[in-house]
């Protein structure tokens, strides 16, 4: 969550060219299942048969994509130089 409300899918540098075009083409800001949550602050996730509450213990359901953008943000905010995944 730290990701999505930090701006990491409003902000490009996180991403690599093709993660980029991936995001916007699907118009996301936040994981594809993730929605906001109607009774206040804080995420649902949308599940095959309803919304729940996010359960922060479960295994987390992101793209690759995703993945490597939040692992760039992730590493800058801890201050460590290279890039996510050795440049691949």
């Amino acid at each position: 969550a730290q990701f999505v409300q930090a701006g990491g899918y409003a902000t490009e540098r996180f991403w690599s060219e093709d993660g980029w075009g991936w995001r916007a083409h699907r118009g996301l800001d936040m994981p594809f299942f993730w929605r906001t949550s109607n009774d206040g602050p804080g995420f649902k996730l949308r599940t095959v048969f309803e919304e729940v509450d996010m359960p922060w213990d479960w295994p987390v359901d992101v793209t690759y994509h995703e993945a490597k953008a939040f692992a760039k943000w992730k590493s800058e905010l801890a201050g460590v130089a290279g890039t996510a995944g050795g440049g691949r």
